[in-house]
């Protein structure tokens, strides 16, 4: 039964945190492009399919996390009011403290699936992530940033190689690695060449598939409508959000032409996952990030 007093409570907590987080600014919020879908029962499942609609936990984890109960009780809540709201897969950030065998479990309880999971890169500890994958029954696992203190191309060309070492194994095991980006990626340049093409030109396609964060690709100055058509099917899931006023929106409230990169990525994008990193209100997030994407046409 949803303990719905703490979980408000929990709301409110992450309210404040996240204003904390926003130096006082908060994430801004602007009109919907005219492009956007509007909001009304009938547009349900006229978009991208329920199937494919993730979120990134990261967005609920001041709910999950908040104080008067373990993030295991609080993520029971989570699932409760996700799996209300339609949701039928979570991306996973963290194991909470749980065995994979309960998370699991607490996950079938509430008709969800684990398809995909940022966790840690760590060739020594590989077999151990990959036997938790397994068991949580993961499609994609991967970091959720690629290293953050690189300078030179050579490092990136050797994260590539290790990412494929990686790669390779979790393939015997019937997962696929990921690499997901922020911007530096793109801002980072070594003789014409991003760190995302280096990774992308050094990574085996057979071993190392692509989560592209739309925001952090417009962010740092990129169309991800040309991303996605210079590397074609590399690219096999998206995070879903939004950028306004240069900083964190729900999606469909920003200014990211979503419409237009679903158009032109159709077929290849196998999840699509709503995330917020600073949001005031996760549910409500949530919420509006499931309507759009059952929503939006394109």
């Amino acid at each position: 039964m949803l303990r719905a007093t703490r979980l408000m409570r929990g709301v409110a907590i992450a309210g404040v945190a996240a204003t904390i987080g926003a130096g006082a600014v908060g994430p801004a919020v602007a009109a919907k492009p005219d492009n956007a879908a509007s909001s009304r029962p009938d547009c349900a499942g006229r978009g991208v399919p329920d199937s494919k609609i993730s979120i990134q936990l990261f967005t609920l984890r001041n709910l999950i996390n908040a104080p008067g109960a373990t993030p295991a009780e609080n993520l029971e809540d989570v699932f409760a009011e996700l799996s209300a709201i339609g949701y039928r897969q979570v991306e996973l950030y963290s194991l909470h403290g749980m065995t994979a065998e309960d998370l699991r479990a607490l996950l079938d309880e509430y008709g969800l699936k684990a398809t995909v999971m940022h966790t840690s890169i760590n060739e020594a500890t590989w077999d151990e992530t990959l036997a938790n994958a397994k068991t949580l029954g993961l499609k994609y696992l991967g970091a959720g940033g690629t290293p953050s203190n690189f300078t030179t191309a050579q490092q990136w060309i050797d994260y590539a190689e290790m990412l494929n070492r990686l790669g390779e194994r979790a393939q015997r095991e019937g997962l696929t690695l990921l690499v997901h980006n922020h911007d530096r990626e793109f801002t980072q340049v070594y003789d014409g060449q991003t760190a995302y093409d280096i990774l992308m030109e050094n990574t085996d396609p057979r071993y190392v598939v692509f989560q592209l964060d739309l925001y952090w690709a417009t962010f740092a100055g990129q169309d991800p409508v040309e991303l996605i058509e210079r590397y074609g099917n590399r690219i096999k899931l998206f995070h879903v959000k939004d950028l306004a006023d240069g900083t964190f929106a729900n999606p469909g409230e920003g200014t990211i032409d979503f419409p237009a990169i679903f158009d032109a990525s159709q077929g290849q994008i196998r999840v699509y996952s709503v995330e917020h990193d600073r949001t005031q209100n996760p549910l409500e997030t949530a919420e509006i990030g499931f309507e759009y994407l059952d929503c939006v046409t394109y």
